[in-house]
């Protein structure tokens, strides 16, 4: 294992300074011998140049040494010897790792501090750059693929489709005997008005085994649905269609009642795996914790699972019902009472007024504490000139030190106060959901509003209007094993009660009624 050294000043008055020629060159010496190198004289370079090129004489023999494999590492005393400009640093260290020749630093760890940091973070940018490159040729060699008709990548852990294997050899699909079958049967019945939930218990009823082994379940009864378009024997990749790779076994008109079926179940689902405009504005009045909102099982607290290591016995709410109750509830907040915009912007304008003087508050707090300071440097400055004696000074600190925490203390109080009181509904908000809602419910009225499914962006609407309102739920359970909603809002409202069924009632109440009405803290003589 052979080591080169290499040493570098910049000029011949440095070599009576503490990093000359020779003293480099005997740590060099001595730590390479350390990591079990040798270093034979031949491979000792001394060079009086600037490190602010690459252009030196000495450095090029160094870096054939390295080309050609004769040396195995390179010793530095420290890495501004071996170069001073960054870029040109990566650049030689870039060389020894291309050629594996170890780069060893006597007064620098390369691999830690911040050189290792740099070092890392380069390293890293690389390999995601290209880790980019690839994806970005491998996505046009796919696209390339594509444009040719052949296929351009896999299909899975199964290989294709079910009832459809790739053949590389013929870089085509080939149908699977019984497989292609079953799948056309599903095709067909779906298509002639047959529900997935039925064809699945029927094929499990008879003992088929789908894909993976198993009996059929009904995610393979929608994968199949979901791919209806392949079986008629086109493929798509990024909306290239690549045809004659698949022999059809249905056509594209039995195809096209099936994206049509699924299409239509999809607009008359409770939108699977959506966010609902309530989701996080509902909490067990229990325990405290959020509701999960689950469209099937029905609405619980998340305590209220075998899984969670709290159990917590609050009730669960059927999604539809739940549904309903927060829809009547918002739609209340704003066709109870006319003047409710006029009421909103009246609590609005009082709140800003009292956020205007608590600011004012505030900032002559601020002001006096600049004065303090500024009173406790004039104390020290004549405690220091024998003005004031030992004892005065620390009496008139400890007067500034007492007048300090009360002002502290009332600043606090401010804040918190600003923090804990409840920001009221922007106005113009509040007039343009009045305003939206009232048109609607003339048109159609309030409760087909509050229970129509299908209605154009619903979910968006009602998000957007929550939002305003800061609309927050609060499930409880009653004495006869039912429940009751508590729904506050950000508007000044009276309590609202809503009887939707014997076992379920909803108390609709201003967030504001229900607040404790706190006054600003006190002011300071």
């Amino acid at each position: 294992m052979i080591a080169a050294i290499y040493n570098r000043v910049s000029t011949e008055k440095q070599q009576q300074e503490g990093l000359s020629l020779q003293t480099q060159k005997e740590a060099c010496i001595k730590y390479a011998r350390q990591n079990g190198y040798d270093v034979p004289e031949k491979y000792i370079l001394d060079e009086v140049y600037s490190g602010l090129t690459l252009d030196r004489p000495k450095l090029d023999r160094l870096l054939g040494w390295v080309k050609a494999s004769e040396v195995q590492a390179i010793v530095i005393y420290s890495t501004d010897r071996f170069s001073r400009d960054g870029y040109d640093l990566l650049t030689l260290m870039r060389e020894c790792d291309v050629n594996k020749a170890k780069l060893l630093c006597v007064s620098e760890d390369l691999g830690e501090g911040k050189i290792g940091e740099l070092l890392n973070f380069v390293k890293g940018w690389a390999s995601g750059l290209e880790a980019a490159r690839i994806r970005e040729r491998s996505l046009r060699n796919k696209r390339a693929r594509a444009e040719q008709g052949q296929i351009p990548s896999g299909y899975g852990r199964y290989g294709g489709y079910f009832g459809l294997q790739y053949d590389p050899d013929t870089r085509a699909f080939k149908h699977i005997p019984g497989q292609t079958d079953i799948a056309k049967e599903i095709l067909q019945r779906y298509a002639k008005g047959e529900s997935a939930s039925s064809i699945t218990k029927d094929l499990q009823s008879r003992s088929v085994i789908g894909a993976g082994g198993k009996l059929f379940h009904r995610s393979s009864v929608n994968r199949v649905l979901a791919h209806s378009r392949v079986y008629t024997g086109i493929l798509k990749w990024n909306d290239i269609e690549i045809s004659n790779k698949v022999e059809p076994i249905i056509t594209e008109e039995i195809a096209g009642i099936i994206e049509a079926r699924l299409k239509l179940n999809r607009e008359h689902s409770f939108g699977f795996g959506q966010r609902k405009w309530f989701s996080g504005r509902v909490f067990c009045g229990v325990c405290g914790r959020r509701y999960t909102i689950d469209t099937r099982k029905g609405c619980r607290c998340n305590a209220n699972d075998s899984r969670s290591p709290v159990n917590c016995d609050s009730p669960r709410v059927g999604y539809r019902l739940l549904e309903k109750l927060l829809t009547k509830a918002l739609i209340l907040s704003y066709t109870d009472e006319e003047n409710i915009v006029a009421k909103a912007k009246e609590f609005y304008d009082n709140w800003a007024q009292q956020m205007s003087e608590l600011d004012d508050r505030q900032h002559r707090l601020e002001h006096e504490l600049e004065l303090l300071n500024e009173r406790r440097r004039r104390v020290g400055i004549q405690n220091e000139m024998g003005g004031l004696t030992n004892d005065e000074y620390a009496e008139r600190l400890k007067v500034i030190k007492n007048r300090e925490d009360e002002v502290l203390k009332a600043t606090t109080d401010i804040q918190k106060f600003r923090t804990e009181k409840p920001v009221p509904a922007n106005p113009e908000k509040v007039r343009a959901g009045y305003n939206w809602f009232q048109k609607l419910n003339q048109q159609m009225g309030l409760w087909m509003l509050s229970s129509l499914d299908g209605m154009l962006d619903k979910q968006k609407f009602f998000e957007e209007f929550a939002d305003v309102l800061n609309f927050k739920a609060t499930i409880l359970p009653t004495e006869n094993k039912g429940f009751k909603v508590e729904v506050r809002v950000n508007l000044p409202l009276q309590p609202i009660e809503i009887e939707e069924n014997s076992t379920c009632a909803i108390v609709f109440a201003s967030l504001l009624y229900y607040a404790r009405q706190r006054q600003p803290p006190p002011g300071l003589a």
